[in-house]
Formats: C-alpha cells, sequence, structure tokens
C-alpha cells in the first residue's frame, strides 16, 4: 500500500464504495484539492520534527514545491496562509514537546495486520505513529482538518 494521508484513509473507510473502488479496482481520486496535498505535506513536517534538524523548513520546501499547482482552495484559504498556518503549527508542535517517538525511521505508518478469528481473512490497518503523547504509550493518528 502506499504511503496515504490520514484523511484519505477516513474517507475511504467512511465509505465502502470509496474503499471499494480505490482498493479493489484501482481508482484514483483526484488530488486537486489544496486541503488533501496540505494534509500530506503537513504529516511529512510532523514526522520531519523527528528526522532532520529544522522541520518547518522541511514543510516549507515541500509545500513551495506545489505552489503553481492547480489546487482548489476551500474559501478564505491560499497557498500563502496555508503555508503560514503549517508554519506555525510546526512551531508550536516543536514548542509544547507533549508528543515523543522513540524511532523516527520506524514509528511512523505502521501496518498492523493480524487474522481474523473463523476466517482466511486479516484485519489490514495502517496508524501515522508509535509513541508517547504526554508520556503515555499511544496509537498516534495526525489531524490536519480545519
Amino acid at each position: 500500500m502506499d504511503h496515504y494521508s490520514y484523511t484519505q484513509l477516513s474517507t475511504y473507510l467512511q465509505c465502502p464504495l470509496k474503499y471499494k473502488y480505490h482498493y479493489l479496482e484501482g481508482w484514483q481520486e483526484m488530488e486537486n484539492k489544496a486541503s488533501l496535498v496540505f494534509g500530506r505535506i503537513f504529516q511529512s513536517g510532523v514526522e520531519a520534527q523527528f528526522l532532520v534538524a529544522d522541520a518547518v523548513r522541511f514543510f516549507t520546501e515541500r509545500w513551495a514545491e506545489v505552489k503553481e499547482m492547480p489546487l482548489e482552495y476551500a474559501n478564505g484559504d491560499s497557498w500563502e496562509k496555508m503555508l503560514e498556518q503549517g508554519q506555525a503549527l510546526l512551531e508550536q508542535f516543536r514548542q509544547d514537546k507533549r508528543v515523543l517517538i522513540e524511532n523516527g525511521e520506524t514509528d511512523f505508518q505502521v501496518k498492523f495486520r493480524r487474522p481474523l478469528p473463523l476466517s482466511q481473512k486479516h484485519f489490514l490497518a495502517y496508524v501515522d505513529a508509535l509513541g508517547y503523547v504526554d508520556g503515555r504509550p499511544c496509537l498516534i493518528e495526525w489531524k490536519t482538518t480545519t
């Protein structure tokens, strides 16, 4: 499975037909919505907090790559506004130090596969991260909705 944002996964899980079309029939949803692109880039920026020295710069560089793309922005949003919001959120995330990920190389996009009782099938799930929030062990799902 490719690397998907939580927003995309939750959409597929909320709608069984979208799940069927996407995973079983290979249908690809158009990624022209700024919020979807922002969510994917912002999530990589959050992960970068644990992998590179300057996650805000990392996010800024990735967001700059989509500046000229023909994206659909929600009312009141713009490329510049979303850039500023992403930078501010990552800076706040860094300052708060509430989340700890022990191993940035292995503890993001973690796949869980378990056999289902009385079946030949498996349950499959992905979580955004394994770590600690306020000192408590957690399965972490990033939320980037407005």
